[in-house]
C-alpha cells in the first residue's frame, strides 16, 4: 500500500507538504489503515465460518478490500470498522 502511495504522489509531481503532512505521519497513517483492513478481513472469515459460508465471505471480503483501496484513507467513512 505504502508504494502504491508513493508513487501515485511522485507520478502526480505532489508531496507530503502539498498533502498538508509529513512523510513519517502519512506512514503512520496508512499502517493503521492496513492494520484495519486486515482486522476487517478477519471479522469477514470468522463471520463466514460461523456460517459457514465461506465463498459468500471470500467474496464479500474481496469486495470491501477493492472498495477500500479505491477511497485510502476513507475506510472510515464506509461505516465498516469502529474506531479503537
Amino acid at each position: 500500500m505504502w508504494n502504491s502511495i508513493k508513487a501515485e504522489m511522485e507520478s502526480g509531481g505532489k508531496t507530503f507538504a502539498d498533502e498538508d503532512t509529513t512523510e513519517e505521519a502519512a506512514k503512520e497513517e496508512y499502517h493503521k489503515i492496513a492494520d484495519r483492513r486486515g482486522r476487517l478481513g478477519l471479522v469477514l472469515s470468522e463471520i463466514g465460518e460461523r456460517n459457514r459460508s465461506r465463498s459468500l465471505t471470500t467474496e464479500v471480503s474481496r469486495a470491501v478490500i477493492e472498495r477500500a483501496r479505491q477511497m485510502p484513507g476513507r475506510e472510515k467513512g464506509l461505516g465498516l470498522l469502529s474506531q479503537q
